[in-house]
Parts: structure tokens; sequence; C-alpha cells
């Protein structure tokens, strides 16, 4: 069995039938992705300690603000790997510090955030994983 029929088998394993329509299936029974998380600043990329200046925020919400308002208290670093369920093509605008923009976020599950989980915005890794888009 080839990966991508491995992934859609996975995916067809978890997707509701036509008497649960618009049921998702629970938050911890999906399939997930790896993420690596990428800082474009240079001199955070070069760092081996985990300096709060250098950290990322993951939001509470992605189609709110991406603000200290709308960020949980789990932080990330360069090269840390996260665990993604879902992918969200039209969260809010978010620009690094060089200008790039984008508007992908993916669900990652963390353990020690309400819900289970918080976003990552597309602008802060490379990966692309193939992931289901995450139910508005």
């Amino acid at each position: 069995m080839t990966i991508t029929a491995s992934v859609v088998a996975v995916l067809n394993a978890y997707r509701p039938d036509s008497s649960k329509a618009g049921s998702d299936p629970p938050a911890n029974a999906r399939a997930t992705a790896p993420v690596r998380v990428f800082n474009i600043e240079e001199r955070c990329r070069k760092r081996s300690d985990r300096a709060p200046g250098c950290s990322i925020g993951l939001a509470i919400n992605p189609r709110l603000n991406y603000d200290a308002r709308n960020v949980v208290n789990h932080r990330v670093w360069h090269n840390d790997v996260l665990n993604a369920d879902c992918v969200l093509h039209d969260g809010d605008d978010v620009f690094d510090e060089i200008g790039t923009k984008g508007t992908r976020w993916y669900r990652v599950r963390l353990d020690d955030v309400p819900g289970g989980h918080a976003w990552l915005s597309g602008i802060r890794t490379r990966d692309t994983p193939a992931l289901p888009t995450c139910a508005p």
C-alpha cells in the first residue's frame, strides 16, 4: 500500500457516514501530521536556548486578529515539531518579519491548553502536510 493510499484509508475511516452528516470525529481520533516550527529571524534559528524573545505564539482562534489577546500560554520555538490534525485556508492575515503574508493555519494538538488544541500560522512553518480542511 502506498503512503497516499494509507492516508486516504485513514481519512476515510474517520469520515462521518450520511446518517451523521455535519459531525466531526473526536479530535483525538483524527489522523495527524507533523509540522515543524520555522522562525524567519536568523538570530532565533541559530540559538540553542529557548529565549523568550524568539518564541512564537499559537492562536486561540485563527479567524480573529492574531494579537496578544488571542494567544494561548503555550509557546513554541524554531524546530519544535507539533501534531496538526487539519488546516484552515482562510484564517486571519498574518505577516512575518520580512512582510510575507499568509492566511493558512494548522490546528495543533496540545495537552496543556483549554480544548486541547491551538493554531499555528502557516507563515511559521515551511511544511505543507496533506491534511483535511478544518470544519467551520
